[in-house]
């Protein structure tokens, strides 16, 4: 039963662990404020969700090892118009990322100026130009 269970876990790879690594505090919140106002009934769509990060990531870890050629790179060389699908690509994720990192800096200078004002009464809870300030600093 054990050795079945291992090979069975080795079949699905470390796919299924980077899964986690695109579930951030973004989707946490999303999907905290989905189930408060629907329920379970959106549950599906976590499903499709998982199932499709697993099946793509799966795909281009074993693309890259039989090949040893990126998906970009694969796009590039492979397909009439590669070149300008791997920089759409490039800017589809940055932009991702970007909105991201966007959201962590919000909930983190938000976070500091909470702490800041325990210590400073005489700042104000509602003065989001404090927050503003912090956002540029950390930047």
């Amino acid at each position: 039963m054990f050795p079945k269970l291992l090979k069975a876990l080795q079949g699905i790879g470390p796919g299924i662990f980077a899964i986690g690594y695109t579930i951030g505090t973004g989707s946490v919140t999303s999907m905290i404020v989905a189930g408060s106002q629907f329920g379970m009934q959106l549950l599906w769509v976590l499903f499709l969700s998982c199932l499709f990060s697993w099946v793509l990531i799966e795909a281009y870890g074993r693309y890259y090892l039989v090949t040893g050629e990126t998906a970009l790179y694969s796009f590039k060389k492979h397909l009439k118009l590669g070149k300008l699908i791997g920089i759409l690509i490039i800017l589809g994720i940055s932009i991702g990322q970007w909105n991201s990192l966007i959201g962590i800096l919000g909930i983190s200078s938000n976070a500091i100026f909470e702490t800041i004002s325990l210590f400073l009464p005489s700042i104000k809870g509602q003065e989001y130009w404090w927050i503003l300030g912090i956002a540029i600093l950390i930047i």
